[in-house]
């Protein structure tokens, strides 16, 4: 059985010049469980959106000020084991710093909902 261990992404049509590593949450919910004294009693639940935290190498055609400026995007993964998962609504959580010495973009992106394509 083969092991997912690569994706594209795409962004506007176009792939990201990633390392083909990367970290999806499909987001969902947190649960907290709730005590009554030291017996659990039940938890409650928050909603967590999507998210995606991926190294961008940067190149003379890298406009990070673009990429720290997205939103209502359609990000596009497609993974080596064949599956492929659409964020939408995606944008960029924070602004997206170049590390000058590894020639690297950290793009941490949050979308409205993630679906398997």
């Amino acid at each position: 059985m083969k092991i997912t261990g690569n994706v594209k992404i795409r962004e506007g049509g176009e792939e990201l010049l990633t390392d083909g590593k990367g970290t999806l949450n499909p987001g969902g919910f947190e649960r907290e469980a709730k005590m009554n004294g030291r017996k659990p009693v039940g938890y409650t639940e928050n909603p967590v959106a999507p998210t995606l935290s991926v190294v961008v190498h940067h190149t003379a055609d890298t406009d990070i000020v673009r990429l720290s400026s997205l939103t209502e995007a359609t990000i596009i993964l497609d993974t080596d084991t064949g599956q492929t998962w659409m964020l939408r609504g995606a944008f960029t959580t924070s602004p997206t710093p170049l590390d000058v010495g590894n020639g690297s973009v950290q793009l941490e992106m949050s979308g409205l909902a993630l679906e398997r394509v």
